[in-house]
């Protein structure tokens, strides 16, 4: 996952108006739109998302 990766997901977070990342990571894993068009290729993991999110905020 890359920055361009995090900014495609963190732009689907605030156009769907999520609550908690989590609920965000459960779309990304279950939601065809999402899987197909947002998340990167193999997916986000929790760990790396976070991980990446400390990074680069």
């Amino acid at each position: 996952m890359n920055t361009e990766d995090l900014l495609g997901i963190l732009t689907y977070y605030h156009l769907q108006d999520f609550s908690s990342g989590r609920e965000l990571l459960q779309a990304l894993e279950e939601d065809d739109y999402a899987r197909q068009f947002v998340a990167p290729a193999g997916g986000v993991k929790r760990s790396a998302f976070s991980i990446l999110l400390m990074t680069v905020v």
